[in-house]
């Protein structure tokens, strides 16, 4: 998936090589902390940083727990992931990933360098994630 997330860019090689790295760098660390190719873990990180994002907190743990729970309770059995190939259940668990990461940049580099559209950018992705996840509409 980094690879295609470098490609999508219309920015120049040295832009498109720093995507690539930071998609790597994203996925690396997410797996060093939570279940590798896992989709729920993926998608409570997804939802767990747009939340906090939207909120301006932390999750507490507890918190983290029951969004993975909730996740895996509710996709495990679907027919639609059970007959996803291995293939597409990896794009989306990088997806997730990396989608996460790149908000979660996104809204630290707006915080570090007072740019309130970057935080605004970020805070948009959020709400859509929130919004689409969870049915909440958030301002």
């Amino acid at each position: 998936m980094p690879d295609e997330v470098a490609r999508s860019s219309q920015e120049g090689a040295e832009e498109k090589e720093l995507l690539r790295k930071l998609s790597n760098q994203f996925l690396d660390s997410f797996e060093q902390e939570a279940r590798k190719n896992n989709i729920a873990n993926s998608f409570a990180f997804l939802a767990g940083v747009s939340m906090q994002i939207v909120s301006g907190r932390d999750l507490s743990d507890a918190e983290t727990d029951q969004l993975i729970s909730g996740f895996n309770n509710s996709i495990a059995y679907t027919p639609q992931y059970v007959s996803m190939s291995a293939q597409d259940k990896q794009v989306l668990y990088e997806s997730a990933v990396i989608t996460a990461g790149m908000m979660a940049l996104l809204n630290e580099q707006g915080k570090l360098n007072n740019d309130s559209k970057m935080q605004a950018d970020a805070r948009q992705m959020a709400s859509a994630v929130v919004a689409y996840f969870f049915g909440v509409q958030v301002q």
